[in-house]
């Protein structure tokens, strides 16, 4: 009973790791397409193949924070599912006679 239980606490904390990573993921991906943006729109009078370098690339992190956005989601709505998969488990284990 020890190890199904040790078991369930690590799929949970498997699956709050990955909440966490990829929120934080996501949050950094948005901070650094704004810092590429801005960066691109000011160095734009001074070269513009820089600036287009720069405001594509926050083009892509800006796609990179909603790819880890979107898994973030898909991993969170995983949750209601284990919980089920857990009570399901136990009640299989220990059903009164």
């Amino acid at each position: 009973i020890c190890v199904v239980f040790a078991v369930i606490i690590s799929v949970f904390s498997l699956i709050f790791g990955l909440l966490i990573g990829f929120g934080a993921a996501a949050v950094s991906f948005y901070v650094t397409a704004f810092v590429c943006a801005v960066l691109g729109f000011v160095v734009l009078p001074v070269n513009a193949l820089v600036s287009g370098a720069l405001l594509g690339s926050g083009c892509l992190c800006a796609a990179a924070g909603i790819l880890c956005m979107i898994l973030t989601v898909l991993v969170a709505m995983t949750v209601p599912v284990i919980c089920k998969g857990t009570a399901w488990l136990w009640r299989k284990m220990f059903r009164k006679a």
